[in-house]
C-alpha cells in the first residue's frame, strides 16, 4: 500500500478514491510573532514556520522585525515537528 501527504482536495480525494492512504491537515493556529487581522488564525505557510522551530526562524523574525516566540508558539512548533518527523518515518 503507498502512502501520499496531501494537504490540498483536488490531489488527496482522487488519490484516496483509489485506494491510496492520504493525510490532511487544517492549520488554525495565531502565532504570536506575527500579527493579523483579528479573523485570521493561520495563513498559507504558517505551519512552516513551527516545522523549522525557533532556531531557524530567528533570522527571519529579526530580519523582518517580528516579535518573539510565546509558550503557545513552542509547544506548537514541538507537536508539528513530532508529526512530520513521524510522517517522514513510518511514512
Amino acid at each position: 500500500m503507498s502512502r501520499v501527504f496531501c494537504v490540498e482536495g483536488s490531489i488527496s480525494y482522487p488519490r484516496a478514491d483509489g485506494g491510496g492512504t492520504c493525510y490532511q491537515y487544517t492549520y488554525q493556529h495565531r502565532l504570536n510573532y506575527v500579527h493579523y487581522p483579528e479573523w485570521v488564525n493561520g495563513s498559507h505557510m504558517d505551519d512552516v514556520y513551527p516545522m523549522l522551530g525557533p532556531t531557524f526562524m530567528q533570522t527571519f523574525r529579526e530580519l523582518f522585525q517580528l516579535g518573539e516566540w510565546g509558550e503557545d508558539d513552542y509547544v506548537i512548533s514541538e507537536k508539528i515537528m513530532s508529526y512530520y518527523t513521524n510522517f517522514a518515518h513510518t511514512g
